[in-house]
Parts: structure tokens; C-alpha cells; sequence
């Protein structure tokens, strides 16, 4: 009874594989199997030719592909669109056929995602023309037809570019996009990314197809400070935005913009650079002045004079006026002292 048992059940799944496969074999409105007759007529002549049987799509895949194919079709009975839409995506990206365009579209479609589903029946009206029926066309029209009063599109005004676009979380391109976004119906979130940037999100509402939705989105630096370090030559000062800050070498943070330094010393041209540090981080600036030329040492030869002349000036006036008073020398008076001969200096005090 049990070996029984077990060959009912055997036979039953096998019933029910078979129907799903001749459900899968021609369905109306939803899995795109079958090809449209591209059978040669024959020149001068008004006799009909017989039409190959149409090709399905099946049997136009590689070997390799039919296990994701069948797992797709396998997934779409199921209910489960967004495991079938990714199965059929990997065979398109394999294959390259475009009735597979349309297997991906209507797993959008019926995930809701109109603004997804809208390019993919187009794309496949477009490639797969040579391959598709009067009714297979007529169907995907009035699928276009329908869905696009349920998307409409999207304007972004970024002042940064490079700046990442995503709408509900899902990257959708990058500053300046070159097209308005399509989006579906009703309310997104709207986030603009870029290093070195704050993030802006934004929540806009897209009306339909008729609407002129537009967003303007204006992003700020997020840096709080950067470092410039600045070398000079030996004893040479250094000032930053006209103020002094050291000599021969300085670093300290700065806000993040740019920066005039300037490096000058006694006998040296002043030499004076700009420093970007609009982007923030570490930036180090060499930079020394060079010896003066002697052309450029001539004018200051008179004051060079004037100089030494009240220095040597002040020098006569300090030694005169700080020097100790002078004291005369007195001759030694000799005498005797018992027997011993010396001698004494009578001195003032």
C-alpha cells in the first residue's frame, strides 16, 4: 500500500508540472514565449509560403540560462515578482534578448513601480519590433498608454555637482542629471550625498504626468577646520593674512578658504602666495624669500649711512657719558720701615 501510496503522489506532480508547463506555454498578458513569424517569401510570386511554427523563448537560450529562466517562471506563479524580476533581469543581462524586456517590465508592474516598468515596455517595443505580432505590440502600447498617467517626472536644481542622487534610499545617478528624474506617483524622499558636504534630504510630491514638479537644493561644506603648515628660510618672518605668526616655520588650523602667505626678511624681496585650502585637510606651503639683488640694494645705501652715522654718534655720547671718572696717578713715595725699603700710593677716596 505504501509503494502505492507513493506512485499516486509521483503521478499526481507530475500532472500538475505538466499543466503549469503548457499554462507557461503560450500565456496571454503576462510571459512574452513566442516570437513573431519572420518566415522568407519568395520573389515574384503570390503563392503563399507555409509559417514556421513560432519560436519560444525557451528554446532560444543557451543551456546554461534555462535553469534561471525556469526558476523565473517558477517565481512569477509563485507570487514572489521580485525574485522572478531578478532571475529574468540575470537571463537578459546574459542573453541580450529583448522579449525578455518585457518579462522584466511586467514584474515591475506588478510590484507597483510604474516609473520602472514605463522605460522597459518601451525598450522592448523598440528592440524586439522585428520579433513581435500585431497583438504583442497592441498589448504593449495600451500597457504604456496605462501606466504613464501614474508617473511623472522630476527636476533637480543641485548648486554642487558630482553630488549623489537617491530617492527613497535607491542611488539614482549623479549632479547635474541630465534628465529629469520619472518618478511614481505620490510622496519621496530626495537625498543629495558629497563628501566633504552636509547631506540634504529633502521630501517632495509628484503630482502625475501633468505636473511641473521642480526641487532646488543648495549644499553646505562640512569642514571645520584645515591645517596649513608654511616653511620659510632661516630668519625669515611669516604672516598670514597680513598678520605675523612666526619665522622660519609656522603651522596652525585656518577655515577652510583661501589663504594669503607671505614670507620677508632684512636683505630680502618679500614673497607673497595664495593657499586653497577651501577643501579642508593638510596643506604645506615652501616658500622663502630670495636675497635682494644689487640694484635693489642702491636706495638703501643712504639710509644704510644715516644709520651708521647715528649709531656711532650714540656710541660716543654712551662712552663719554658712562664711563667712571678718571683718576690721576701719584708717585710712589719711598721710605723705610726699620730696615725694609717700600713704597705707598697716597690715593683720594
Amino acid at each position: 500500500m505504501r509503494h502505492l501510496s507513493a506512485f499516486r503522489i509521483t503521478v499526481a506532480i507530475l500532472g500538475l508540472l505538466a499543466s503549469i508547463d503548457l499554462a507557461f506555454a503560450a500565456p496571454p498578458n503576462t510571459l512574452v514565449n513566442t516570437t513573431a513569424n519572420d518566415s522568407p517569401r519568395v520573389a515574384n510570386t503570390e503563392v503563399a509560403q507555409p509559417r514556421q511554427p513560432p519560436r519560444n523563448v525557451r528554446d532560444t537560450l543557451p543551456e546554461e540560462l534555462l535553469a534561471d529562466y525556469d526558476a523565473a517562471r517558477w517565481l512569477w506563479e509563485a507570487g514572489d515578482f521580485r525574485g522572478a524580476e531578478l532571475k529574468f533581469q540575470v537571463v537578459y543581462d546574459k542573453s541580450k534578448d529583448p522579449r525578455l524586456l518585457w518579462n522584466v517590465a511586467i514584474c515591475e508592474k506588478a510590484l507597483r513601480r510604474y516609473a520602472k516598468a514605463l522605460p522597459l515596455v518601451r525598450r522592448y517595443l523598440a528592440e524586439a519590433e522585428e520579433q513581435l505580432s500585431a497583438d504583442e505590440k497592441q498589448e504593449a502600447q495600451a500597457l504604456v498608454s496605462a501606466i504613464e498617467s501614474f508617473v511623472g517626472p522630476l527636476r533637480i536644481d543641485a548648486g554642487q555637482a558630482g553630488a549623489t542622487v537617491l530617492v527613497d534610499e535607491e542611488e539614482v545617478g549623479k549632479t547635474p542629471l541630465k534628465q529629469p528624474l520619472l518618478l511614481d506617483m505620490g510622496d519621496h524622499k530626495l537625498t543629495l550625498r558629497k563628501r566633504g558636504f552636509k547631506e540634504v534630504t529633502s521630501y517632495v510630491r509628484v503630482l502625475g504626468p501633468d505636473g511641473k514638479d521642480r526641487v532646488a537644493l543648495t549644499m553646505e561644506r562640512d569642514i571645520p577646520a584645515a591645517t596649513l603648515e608654511i616653511r620659510a628660510g632661516k630668519d625669515q618672518w611669516i604672516s598670514v593674512d597680513g598678520s605675523e605668526v612666526g619665522r622660519d616655520r609656522w603651522e596652525g588650523l585656518v577655515s577652510p578658504s583661501i589663504h594669503r602667505v607671505r614670507v620677508s626678511g632684512t636683505g630680502y624681496k618679500t614673497q607673497e602666495v595664495d593657499a586653497d585650502l577651501s577643501d579642508g585637510g593638510h596643506t604645506s606651503v615652501w616658500l622663502a624669500a630670495r636675497p635682494l639683488d644689487p640694484s635693489e640694494k642702491g636706495y638703501l645705501w643712504p639710509l644704510v649711512a644715516v644709520l651708521t652715522g647715528v649709531t656711532a654718534v650714540a656710541g660716543v655720547v654712551a662712552y663719554y657719558g658712562l664711563r667712571p671718572a678718571e683718576t690721576h696717578a701719584v708717585a710712589p713715595e719711598q721710605g723705610r720701615l726699620g730696615n725694609i725699603e717700600a713704597g705707598f700710593i697716597r690715593g683720594r677716596f
